[in-house]
């Protein structure tokens, strides 16, 4: 799950994860909890920002090639912050 979250100029809010690349705030969803649960939850551990989502933007599908991996990655919307 990741969050599109851009302000009224359209600067998008990235975040540098642990590997030193920059990405869209995010992260796995937990048992039991819907997609939207998820990505608000992981934007406030992220970004202290709480959000709310207005649309889902795109789905991407991934396979890691190093531990054979694969996941379905679900972007959302979210708009001014």
């Amino acid at each position: 799950m990741s969050a599109l979250i851009y302000d009224m100029d359209e600067h998008i809010l990235m975040v540098k994860n642990v590997k030193g690349y920059w990405e869209f705030p995010g992260g796995a969803v937990e048992k039991g909890e819907h997609l939207q649960q998820a990505v608000i939850r992981e934007v406030r551990e992220e970004t202290g920002y709480v959000i709310k989502v207005n649309e889902l933007h795109s789905v991407r599908e991934i396979l890691f090639q190093d531990n054979m991996h694969h996941a379905l990655i679900f972007t959302e919307i979210i708009g001014e912050r």
